[in-house]
């Protein structure tokens, strides 16, 4: 069994949640066993539902059993502490700002600068 524990965040990525886009999407990632595939990470994936200034990366965000097998992977992973690592690094220097109110536009962007994939790709 590869399952890790995951927290429960303000938001849940669900198995219905695949080919849709979401707005406060950090990453991107694909399904290894159906290729057409993919899941728009949110940055509410992150955010435990309970506690303040915490995120999470990796394989323990919050999705259920189903979309567990689509971001355990390494490149998630590395996409989603990438995510959080320039999150936190935003809030501390926004006069420590809780996470919860971070502009996930402004985050988008510096992903993107980076080279990150937040945006699912279009189907043709």
């Amino acid at each position: 069994m590869t399952e890790s524990r995951r927290l429960q965040g303000e938001y849940v990525l669900k198995r219905d949640d695949a080919d849709c886009d979401v707005a406060d999407a950090i990453a991107v990632t694909g399904n290894w066993t159906k290729y057409q595939t993919t899941y728009a990470i949110p940055f509410r994936s992150l955010l435990p539902r309970e506690l303040d200034n915490l995120l999470v990366a990796g394989r323990c965000i919050s999705v259920d059993h189903r979309v567990h097998h689509s971001t355990k992977e390494i490149p998630p992973c590395m996409a989603t502490g990438e995510a959080a690592g320039i999150a936190a690094a935003m809030a501390a220097s926004a006069s420590r700002r809780p996470l919860r109110e971070l502009s996930t536009d402004r985050l988008r962007e510096r992903l993107r600068s980076r080279g990150a994939i937040v945006d699912r790709p279009r189907r043709r």
